[in-house]
């Protein structure tokens, strides 16, 4: 946005300047100068022809409700829903299958300007090509009568998510329930941004409800654009709504809108469920709210003093909201992935810059192998000196090479370093590995592959995906020239790019990689080992970033099948693939049968893992939940005790902890 003055000037001097343009210059000046203000004028003056063409049919006794209903071959139309700048949405009956849908005609008519034609086209289009159950659905298209556009698509009648945050009870507790309906949302927003449409209007408003409470769906796709084609746009002109608006999108630099600003729109929802409230003052005009967005970063929502904010979530919140859209997560996936591992208590990506934090996350959940590992790390410095001085080959390592090599990818992997601390922090470890590998193992091809995919996956989990691919790509290229294109290492180095690919939202070469490491995993370790199972698993993750829950079920009950004829029924995990499932059936309101696998999860957990292992809460948190959706009798009895437990294990501001509080003190 360009500098200018701190005051820009009122719609009403705006309008008076139209009317008199060569009585104030200055003016005139400004308006030249400001991006906002020369996009607001141009509101104004389509706003203004819109209204004397108004004036022009009331002259010869048109009336413009005349225009409305339209008329619609096999359509009968029942009322009108809602009106928008977009359009106006009917309720209407399809007499031939006699089914009530949702049929939206462009708004105003032959009133409507060439600009508003066009995107209401456009939303047609895009609309149309997408499919997942957290979109809503387009089922026909053509034209009125009359010639004008329309749509029809499912009737949803279960009001808006903004209609449902405003009738939440106030509490100290977050609302798990609008959290898990959130992640919803970011998986039909992933799977838009995956056929390259990116929203530009997204608010609660535009997110329906099946029924109250029930499964969202993502609609009013009137200012959406393919990534290829953003038609229909200027520069300077603001387009959205100014709440939700991105940076870039208040200061109406649209060549610079892309997924993040719907990075952006999501996390001003996701402040608003946390807190109750928007994060920029509601008093100001469209003018002062995008230089507020553009020039001040938000308070963090814990600051609201509206509920029990933990710290992960105000992470999760001002990244997701950084007025640097590179600072930003870089895909709604990740973002929606970060706020479904607070919900669990898990290390969020977004801190796993603070390796105080993540060791904090680690002791508290594994504390039991706390000493085990302490040694594995003795060992790991006898591995390196061992690597410098020998001239071994790692394709024949031990037994005992093989659980360091894990232990490795499960810690260094899994960690990172805090933002403007004094101490080192990981990123700068695997920046110093990286240059290790280059000059130290030159002449260990093997050993550098190796390394090469731990720093890889290391990068990956920071989020630092460009320099992740790089080593990534160079441990496969390594792997498929030492050993070929069938063999364990291979494997396993396509999978590791897969998981890349799919952080990347990348999900079609992702599914590529990881069935093709699949295929050699089959073929070398056979169709019933724990390297498949595992195969099968990521599978199942791609296919739930899909929306496709059905085949993601699928293929984790084949990846349980295998874990269960190699470590038996009774094994962590086992209870893994069982809480998986169960937030699989619940998310399609299976509740009977995520129930089943929550207990089955709890009940291994209960039988194999030491009293104090924080699994043991999430699981009877995760079983009390479910049965007070399901209405059960005991379900306060059960959630007591989770409460009680999560609080002892995990802490006051675990999610667990918090959703549990938050089912207790629900009314009845």
């Amino acid at each position: 946005m360009s500098t200018v003055d701190a005051s820009h000037p009122t719609l009403a001097e705006i309008e008076a300047w139209i009317a008199e343009p060569d009585a104030n210059p200055d003016l005139a000046a400004h308006l030249a100068s400001c991006e906002a203000c020369s996009a607001l004028l141009d509101e104004v003056r389509d706003n203004n022809s819109l209204a004397s063409q108004l004036v022009e049919l009331s002259a010869t006794d048109a009336n413009v409700d005349d225009l409305l209903p339209p008329r619609i071959d096999g359509y009968e139309m029942r009322g009108v829903l809602s009106r928008g700048a977009q359009g106006v949405v009917f309720r209407a009956l399809h007499t031939g299958l006699q089914r009530e849908v949702a049929l939206k005609v462009l708004g105003s008519g032959v009133l409507s300007t060439a600009r508003q034609r066009a995107r209401f086209e456009r939303e047609i289009e895009l609309v149309a090509s997408l499919s997942h159950p957290n979109i809503v659905t387009v089922f026909d298209s053509g034209r009125t009568r009359e010639g004008f556009p329309f749509f029809s698509m499912e009737l949803v009648e279960g009001g808006s998510l903004a209609g449902a945050m405003a009738d939440r009870p106030e509490a100290s507790d977050i609302d798990t329930g609008l959290l898990q309906a959130f992640l919803l949302v970011c998986d039909g927003v992933s799977a838009a941004h995956m056929r390259g449409v990116i929203h530009r209007d997204l608010k609660p408003a535009n997110i329906l409800l099946e029924h109250p409470g029930g499964r969202p769906k993502v609609a009013d796709f009137g200012l959406a654009v393919h990534h290829e084609s953003p038609a229909c746009t200027r520069t300077g002109a603001f387009l959205g709504t100014p709440a939700y608006a991105a940076p870039e999108q208040a200061g109406g630099h649209a060549h610079q809108v892309d997924t993040r600003s719907d990075v952006y729109a999501l996390g001003v929802i996701l402040y608003e469920i946390l807190t109750g409230q928007l994060p920029y003052p509601t008093t100001l005009n469209p003018v002062e709210l995008a230089r507020v967005v553009q020039e001040q970063d938000p308070s963090r929502p814990s600051a609201s003093g509206t509920a029990r904010i933990s710290r992960d979530f105000d992470t999760i919140v001002l990244k997701a909201m950084s007025r640097d859209p590179e600072r930003r997560y870089q895909s709604v996936r990740a973002l929606r992935d970060d706020v479904a591992r607070a919900l669990r208590g898990e290390a969020i990506e977004a801190r796993r810059d603070s390796a105080v934090y993540v060791l904090g996350k680690f002791l508290s959940r594994h504390r039991g192998i706390v000493v085990g590992a302490c040694i594995a790390l003795v060992f790991l410095a006898g591995f390196i000196i061992t690597l410098l001085v020998q001239n071994n080959r790692i394709r024949g390592q031990s037994d005992r090479l093989r659980q360091i090599n894990i232990f490795l990818e499960d810690t260094l992997a899994s960690v990172g370093a805090a933002e403007g601390s004094d101490d080192v922090t990981v990123a700068e470890m695997l920046d110093e590995a990286a240059l290790w590998v280059d000059l130290a193992l030159a002449d260990e091809p093997h050993a550098a592959m190796s390394i090469h995919g731990i720093i890889g996956g290391g990068y990956r989990n920071l989020g630092m995906y460009a320099e992740a691919e790089g080593h990534l790509d160079a441990s496969l290229e390594a792997a498929r020239r030492l050993y070929g294109t069938n063999c364990a290492e291979t494997a396993k180095a396509t999978g590791a790019l897969g998981l890349l690919r799919a952080e990347q939202g990348r999900i079609d070469e992702a599914a590529t990689l990881v069935r093709e490491a699949l295929r050699i995993r089959k073929r070398v370790s056979g169709p019933r080992s724990y390297e498949v199972s595992l195969s099968l698993a990521g599978l199942s993750r791609i296919e739930r970033a899909r929306g496709e829950n059905d085949a993601a079920e699928r293929l984790l009950l084949d990846s349980m099948d295998i874990r269960i004829d190699l470590f038996g029924e009774d094994h962590p995990d086992v209870a893994m693939c069982l809480y998986s499932l169960a937030d699989l059936a619940q998310e399609r309101d299976a509740l009977d049968d995520a129930l089943s696998h929550a207990t089955e999860a709890m009940e291994i957990r209960r039988a194999i893992l030491a009293e104090h292992h924080p699994d043991r809460a999430r699981s009877h948190v995760q079983v009390g939940v479910l049965l007070a959706l399901l209405g059960r009798g005991n379900a306060q009895d059960v959630l007591r005790g989770a409460h009680a437990k999560a609080m002892r294990l995990l802490g006051p501001d675990a999610p667990e902890t918090q959703r549990a509080a938050a089912w207790l003190n629900r009314p009845d």
